[in-house]
C-alpha cells in the first residue's frame, strides 16, 4: 500500500500519514515542511538554513537543518522528501496533497479574463471557496525568523486577494444569472474579508435591489455609512452614495394589477390577498411613516448564542456565528429560526415587521417561498390552546382568511410566522407558551418562525421553567450609540441631552429618542432659543405625560373642531385597560365583545350589569324584529295552503290588548311571542356565560359547552313557544310551530360557532362565496323539515299535488341558505370592516333568497305565497349571514356610549390620536405608537 500525505496549511497547520494525524517534535519542522511543500521546488540547503535560523552561521545552520530533516524523516518516513548534499524539497512522485496547491488549482479559473464563469468553471472555484475556512497558517509564527513570518505573511494576503477575487466573480457571475440568493451569499463573504470594503457593499446594494429587498437596500448602506464613521470617521465615498441615491429612486412598489385576479385560482387569490394586507397593514401602515423620517435609524444586532436550544447544536459549531448587518441576514444565519430580544422600546417590532418587508419581497418573485405572517401571541394566553389552532383563529379575525385554507397552509408549511408579543402575557401563561411553540415547530417538522420578546421577560420566563425555544439562533437589539443618538436629533437637544446623564441614559432607546425629539425637539424652545426641559427630574411617565400633551396641542392647531384633551385622554385610558384586559395589541372595532362592557373603571366591579342589559336587549329585541317577519309569514303560509292550518294565538293574543286590525294583529302577536321567547333565552345565555367566566374558559369556542347551549336554547324556545300557542291551540300545532321557531331562531343565531360566551358573542365574516358542503348539509335539513309539513298537507288532501311542490321548494331554499358562506377572502382594509362585510352579507343574502324562492312559488303556487315565501327566506337568511352581527355590534356601540366610555363617531376619535402620533392605523385596526404608550394610559386614572 502507497503512503499519502496531506498537508493543511489553511489555519494551523496539521500533518495527516496515511489517514492518521501526526505532530511533529518541533515548530522549525513544521515551518520547514510547510515551505517545501507551498513552493514545490528544490532549494538550497543555505537558502533554508538562513530563512529558519537567521541568527546562526553557516555551519550551525546547516547543523540544525539537518537536525530538523531527520525529525521530519522519522515521522514522515524516507518516501516524501529528496535530500542531497545540496538540496532539498519534497518528492514529486510522492502521493502528497497539499490544499493551498489544491486551492490555488480550484481558484484559477476566476483569476483569468474578466469574463463570466461557465457552469463547470462555477462549480470548481466554489469549491475552492468551500476549501478557504481559516487564513495561511492562522496562529503559527516563529519568533526568532522574520524572513519566514515575511514569507508567510505575503502567502496570507495573496491567498486572501485570490479569494477576493473568485467571491467577486462568482457574485457577477450570478448576478447576471439573476441567482440573487447565491450572489448574496457570495458577495457576503466576499464583504466578511474586509468590511470596509466598499465596492462589496455596493455590489451588495445592487443585488438586493435587483431582488426587490429595498429595506436591505437602505440597511446596506446604513451599515457602511456607520462603519465608516466608527472606524475612520470619514462618509462613504461619492460614488457609492450615488450609487445608493440611484437605487432609491428606481424604488418602487410592485402590485400586482387586479385585473389579472380573475385569472388566478382561489387560492392564488387568498395569497395575493394575504400578501397585500401584511404589506398594507405593517410595511405601509407602519414601516414607511417610520422610514419616510429624516431620524430613522439603523438598528444594530448582536448575536446571542445560549437564548434558545439548537436542535444540531451538539454537532454543529453555533458559537462563530458572525454578527448580522441587518435583521435578514439574522434571520438566514439562523436558518430561518430566529428568536429577537430587546429591550422595551428598542426597535423589536420595527425589526419584525422589516422582514416581513424581505420575505414578502422574495414570496412575490417566487411562489414557492412562504408568506409572512405577523401574528402577536398575548392574545394566546387566554385560549391556551395549540399554537396552530390559535394561528387559524388569529389569521381569520386579522386578516380575514377561511378556516380551512388557513389549516391548509399551515399544514403545507406556505405560511412563514412572525409572532410578536410574547412579553405581553402573564409570566405563567409565558412559560405556558414557550412550550407550545416548542411543541408546534416540532409537529411542524421544526417549521420557520421567528418570536420577538423583550429580554427581561423572556430571560425571566428560561428561569422560572427551564424552557428555552427550540430555534436556530437569536439576536439582541443593541442599545443606540452616542454617534446615533447625535446624528438624529438637532445640535440644541443634543447639548441638551450630553449634559444630562439621566437623559442620555434613556436615549438609548429609539422609541425613547424619538419621544425626547418629539417632546423637547426645535418646535418647543423658550423665548432665548434654547430647548424647554423641566427642572424636575425626568422620568419616563413625566416624559410620556409631556409626549401626550405635545402631541395632542400640535394636533389641536391644526384642526379646528378638535375634541378636548381630557376626553381624548380618558377614551384612550378605557381603550388601553381593554385592550390589556383582552390580550390584545391590535383594536379592531367589529372585534368588540359583551366582555368590554364590564366596567373596568372600579376594580372591584365585576357585576356585568352592563352586559345582562346586553343580553336581554339582543335576545328581546333583536328577536323581536328578524323573528316577527319569518314567524308572521310562516304562519300566514301554512293557513293560506295545505295543511290550512288556522292558528288562533294571534288573533286571541291581540284581542287582550285591543289590536284587532288586519294583519297588524298578527305581527303584534308574533311580536309578544318572540319578545317573551328572547327575554327566557337572555336568562339562558347569561347564565352559560357567567358559568364560562367563573371556569375562566371564556376565550375560544367548547364545542362541548356549545351543544349543551344549543340543547338548553332549544328546550327553552320549544317549552316556552308550546306553552304559549297551546293556551289558544291543539298541543300538536302548538309543539310543531314552537320547533319551527327553535330551528329559525338557532340557524339565525349561529349557537353552533359563536355566542358561547362574553368574548366570543360575534364573530368577524368574510364577504360571501359558495360551498357545496353546507348547501348539501341544509338542503337534507330542508327536505325532512318539507316531508314532515307535507305530511300533514297529504293528510288532508292526498289529491294534491302541492305536496311534492312543497318538497321541491323547501328543499331548494334551505340548499341555497346552506350554500352562502362568509369564507371569500376580502383585500379591503378601512376601519369596522368585518361589521361592514355582515351588512353588506345580510343584504346580498336576503336578496340571494328572496328573489329566487318568491319567483319559485309564485310560479307554482300562487303570487301571495311566494310573497310570503320571499319575507320569511329572506329575513332567515339576512339574519343568519350578517344582520344579527351588526345589530350586536351597534347594541354595545350603544350601550358603551350611554357609559360613556366611547363617543358615537369612535372611529373618527380613533382617527384623530392616530393624526396625534398616539395611535397608529394598521389596516383596519388600530394600535398603540408603543406597548409603552400603552401600559402608560392604562394607568393614567389608576395613578
Amino acid at each position: 500500500m502507497t503512503d499519502s500525505l496531506n498537508i493543511s496549511l489553511l489555519g494551523y497547520p496539521q500533518l495527516a500519514r496515511n489517514g492518521r494525524s501526526l505532530q511533529l517534535a518541533s515548530t522549525k519542522a513544521t515551518a520547514l515542511l510547510a515551505y517545501l511543500s507551498v513552493s514545490g521546488m528544490l532549494h538550497s540547503r543555505a537558502q533554508l538554513a538562513v530563512l529558519l535560523w537567521p541568527e546562526s552561521d553557516n555551519k550551525h545552520g546547516r547543523g540544525a537543518l539537518r537536525y530538523t530533516l531527520s525529525i521530519i524523516k522519522k515521522e514522515l518516513g524516507d518516501g516524501f522528501l529528496i535530500s542531497n548534499r545540496r538540496q532539498i524539497g519534497l518528492d514529486p512522485t510522492a502521493v502528497c496533497t497539499v490544499d493551498v496547491v489544491q486551492l490555488r488549482q480550484l481558484l484559477s479559473p476566476a483569476l483569468g479574463p474578466e469574463e463570466a464563469l461557465t457552469a463547470v468553471q462555477c462549480e470548481q472555484v466554489a469549491q475552492g471557496v468551500a476549501l478557504y475556512q481559516a487564513d495561511f497558517l492562522l496562529g503559527f509564527t516563529l519568533r526568532d525568523c522574520e524572513q519566514f513570518n515575511e514569507w508567510a505573511f505575503i502567502q496570507a494576503e495573496t491567498l486572501r486577494r485570490d479569494l477576493a477575487t473568485a467571491l467577486k466573480r462568482l457574485a457577477l457571475t450570478y448576478q447576471q444569472q439573476q441567482n440573487y440568493d447565491a450572489a448574496l451569499n457570495y458577495a457576503h463573504r466576499w464583504l466578511n474579508l474586509d468590511a470596509l470594503h466598499e465596492p462589496a457593499h455596493a455590489l451588495l446594494m445592487q443585488l438586493y435591489a435587483q431582488a426587490g429587498q429595498w429595506t436591505a437596500v437602505h440597511d446596506q448602506y446604513q451599515a457602511l455609512n456607520d462603519l465608516l464613521e466608527q472606524e475612520l470617521g470619514v462618509p462613504p465615498q461619492p460614488e457609492t452614495t450615488a450609487l445608493y441615491q440611484e437605487l432609491c429612486q428606481k424604488r418602487t412598489v410592485e402590485i400586482p394589477a387586479t385585473t389579472p385576479l380573475r385569472a388566478y385560482s382561489p387560492e392564488q387569490r387568498s395569497q395575493w390577498v394575504l400578501m397585500e394586507k401584511m404589506r398594507r397593514f405593517w410595511v405601509n401602515g407602519l414601516l414607511s411613516p417610520l422610514r419616510s423620517e429624516e431620524s430613522f435609524i439603523h438598528l444594530k444586532l448582536q448575536t446571542i448564542h445560549d437564548a434558545v436550544v439548537h436542535p444540531w447544536a451538539d454537532v454543529l459549531d453555533t458559537r462563530h456565528t458572525p454578527t448580522p448587518a441587518n435583521i435578514y441576514h439574522a434571520f438566514r444565519n439562523a436558518n430561518r429560526a430566529l428568536l429577537i430580544l430587546g429591550a422595551p422600546g428598542a426597535g423589536k417590532t420595527v425589526s419584525l415587521v422589516e422582514l416581513a418587508d424581505y420575505l414578502l419581497a422574495m414570496a412575490a418573485a417566487d411562489k414557492m417561498q412562504p408568506i409572512p405572517v405577523i401574528l402577536n401571541l398575548s392574545s394566546w394566553a387566554g385560549k391556551q390552546v395549540d399554537i396552530e389552532i390559535w394561528a387559524v383563529e388569529e389569521m381569520v379575525a386579522k386578516y380575514q382568511i377561511p378556516r380551512r385554507l388557513g389549516r391548509t397552509w399551515l399544514d403545507q408549511d406556505r405560511l412563514l410566522l412572525l409572532f410578536d408579543g410574547l412579553d405581553e402575557m402573564r409570566p405563567d401563561f409565558r412559560t405556558e407558551c414557550l412550550a407550545a411553540l416548542n411543541t408546534f415547530r416540532q409537529e411542524h417538522g421544526l417549521a420557520d418562525m421567528v418570536v420577538c420578546c423583550r429580554q427581561d421577560a423572556y430571560e425571566t420566563a428560561v428561569l422560572t421553567s427551564n424552557t428555552r425555544l427550540q430555534l436556530n439562533g437569536a439576536v439582541l437589539i443593541r442599545p443606540l450609540t452616542t454617534g446615533q443618538i447625535r446624528e438624529s436629533v438637532t445640535p440644541t437637544l443634543a447639548t441638551t441631552l450630553f449634559n444630562n446623564a439621566v437623559l442620555l441614559e434613556m436615549a438609548q432607546s429609539p422609541l425613547t429618542l424619538n419621544m425626547l425629539r418629539l417632546a423637547y425637539g426645535d418646535s418647543h424652545r423658550d423665548k432665548n432659543g434654547s430647548t424647554q426641559v423641566t427642572a424636575v427630574p425626568i422620568t419616563t411617565n413625566l416624559l410620556f405625560n409631556v409626549y401626550v400633551q405635545r402631541m395632542l396641542q400640535r394636533q389641536a392647531d391644526r384642526v379646528k373642531n378638535h375634541p378636548p384633551f381630557t376626553a381624548v385622554t380618558n377614551h384612550l385610558n378605557w381603550l388601553a385597560k381593554q385592550m390589556q384586559r383582552h390580550n390584545q395589541s391590535i383594536f379592531l372595532i367589529e372585534e368588540l365583545q359583551p366582555s368590554w362592557l364590564e366596567n373596568v373603571r372600579t376594580a372591584q366591579s365585576r357585576s356585568g350589569y352592563w352586559q345582562w342589559i346586553y343580553l336581554l336587549f339582543t335576545r328581546s329585541l333583536l328577536t323581536a324584529l328578524l323573528g316577527t317577519p319569518i314567524g308572521w309569514s310562516f304562519i300566514q303560509l301554512i293557513r293560506i295552503n295545505p295543511p290550512g292550518v288556522e292558528v288562533h294565538f294571534l288573533t286571541v293574543t291581540a284581542a287582550l290588548f285591543g289590536v284587532t286590525a288586519v294583519p297588524w294583529n298578527g305581527l303584534f302577536s308574533i311580536f309578544l311571542l318572540v319578545l317573551c321567547t328572547g327575554l327566557l333565552v337572555a336568562l339562558v345565555d347569561g347564565c352559560f356565560f357567567t358559568w364560562r367566566r367563573r371556569r375562566n374558559d371564556e376565550d375560544h369556542i367548547n364545542r362541548k359547552s356549545g351543544w349543551l347551549q344549543l340543547i338548553c336554547t332549544t328546550l327553552t324556545v320549544v317549552l316556552a313557544a308550546t306553552f304559549l300557542f297551546s293556551r289558544t291551540d291543539n298541543l300538536l300545532l302548538a309543539f310543531s310551530l314552537a320547533c319551527m321557531e327553535a330551528i329559525c331562531f338557532i340557524l339565525a343565531f349561529g349557537y353552533l360557532s359563536y355566542g358561547q360566551s362574553w368574548r366570543t358573542e360575534i364573530r368577524a365574516r368574510g364577504a360571501l362565496t359558495w360551498s357545496w358542503r353546507y348547501a348539501v348539509q341544509l338542503g337534507l335539513l330542508g327536505i325532512l323539515l318539507a316531508c314532515f309539513w307535507s305530511a300533514l298537507a297529504w293528510l288532508q288532501d292526498p289529491q294534491s299535488p302541492r305536496w311534492l311542490l312543497n318538497i321541491l321548494n323547501t328543499s331548494f331554499t334551505f340548499f341555497l341558505l346552506g350554500g352562502l358562506r362568509g369564507k371569500r377572502v376580502e383585500s379591503r382594509d378601512r376601519p369596522n370592516e368585518g361589521i361592514w362585510i355582515a351588512g353588506k352579507n345580510g343584504v346580498k343574502a336576503a336578496l340571494l333568497l328572496s328573489i329566487p324562492t318568491s319567483i319559485l312559488v309564485g310560479v307554482t303556487i300562487d303570487t301571495v305565497s311566494g310573497l310570503l315565501t320571499g319575507i320569511l327566506y329572506g329575513t332567515l337568511a339576512a339574519a343568519m349571514h350578517g344582520f344579527n352581527d351588526v345589530f350586536k355590534h351597534l347594541s354595545i356601540r350603544l350601550l358603551l356610549w350611554i357609559a360613556h366610555s366611547v363617543p358615537i363617531r369612535y372611529i373618527r376619535l380613533l382617527d384623530y390620536a392616530a393624526d396625534s402620533v398616539l395611535l397608529q392605523k394598521v389596516g383596519g385596526g388600530f394600535i398603540f405608537r408603543h406597548r409603552l404608550l400603552q401600559e402608560h394610559f392604562a394607568e393614567i386614572i389608576d395613578k
